[in-house]
Formats: C-alpha cells, sequence, structure tokens
C-alpha cells in the first residue's frame, strides 16, 4: 500500500462550520490521507464573526429563510461544530498571520517546526493571504476554497 499523503491544516480557530467540519472528519478517516499537524492563526487581526452589512447579505439571509419556510427544512452547513476532538493525537502549532510586529526569528523558527513534518499538501480554512516561505513548504503547494474567503480577500484589498 502507498504511504498517506502527509496533510496540514490551517484554522482560524476549532469552531469552523459544519461543511469544513464533514471535510475534516472524512480527511481524518481517510485510507489515502493523514492529518500531521494543526496550525491555528492566534493573530490579533480576524475575520471571525464579522458580519457584512449589505443588501446581498440581507437578501441571502431572506432566501433562506424562506427555503426554510417552504421547504420545510433546516440548513445546517453554516453550523458551528467544534473540530477539537478530530486533532487530539495531532501536534498543534499556534501561529501568527498578519501581525508585522512579530519578529523574523519568530516566523524563521515557526517555518522550521512546520518544515519538520515534510508535509504533502497543506489545507487552508482560515488565516489570511499567506505570502513568502510557507507557500512552498508542502510539496504539492496549499489548497484553499476560495468561495470562503472571497469576501475577506475583496476587503483587503
Amino acid at each position: 500500500m502507498k504511504e498517506k499523503l502527509k496533510t496540514g491544516i490551517l484554522l482560524n480557530n476549532y469552531l469552523i462550520p459544519s461543511w469544513e467540519y464533514q471535510i475534516l472528519k472524512d480527511l481524518h478517516n481517510s485510507d489515502f490521507a493523514k492529518i500531521v499537524i494543526v496550525i491555528r492563526n492566534k493573530s490579533g487581526y480576524s475575520f471571525a464573526g464579522k458580519r457584512e452589512k449589505s443588501l446581498a447579505h440581507a437578501v441571502i439571509k431572506l432566501l433562506e429563510k424562506t427555503d426554510r419556510v417552504i421547504f420545510k427544512r433546516r440548513l445546517d452547513y453554516d453550523l458551528k461544530k467544534d473540530v477539537s476532538d478530530l486533532f487530539q493525537d495531532i501536534p498543534q502549532l499556534d501561529m501568527n498571520s498578519g501581525n508585522d510586529s512579530y519578529s523574523e526569528s519568530f516566523f524563521k523558527h515557526t517555518f522550521n517546526e512546520i518544515a519538520k513534518f515534510n508535509l504533502d499538501i497543506i489545507i487552508k480554512f482560515g488565516f489570511h493571504i499567506l505570502n513568502g516561505d510557507i507557500l512552498k513548504i508542502a510539496k504539492y503547494g496549499i489548497w484553499a476554497n476560495s468561495i470562503d474567503n472571497h469576501k475577506f480577500i475583496n476587503e483587503i484589498n
């Protein structure tokens, strides 16, 4: 049998939407990949809990409410779940992204800690825009789902 893909996970915190939880649960139980490290973003600048106050946001909420009334179902894709139970036996590293007050030696130390795991892939559920050496640390790169991040990227630029 071939060796499992060594996977790292980037998270802002352990309370995540249920669709992300399901992906991580499937990955945790996979015969093809193994989560070998979880890297949490400890940056003081976080988008968690921020609500977009716009017409588009109001329309989406109205459509979701209408859907629940008409089809008598509750959408739980965005329901928050605690993923920490999946990571009990997995090494965890706290890293600060997006805060320039940390020294270069801190980032180099964190980078060296991550590099020790010789990752094949990193899956990004959180963090902010990444740049520098971390983009080259995994053999097959960093994978992210832009549907979850498009609002934030547009707000930053």
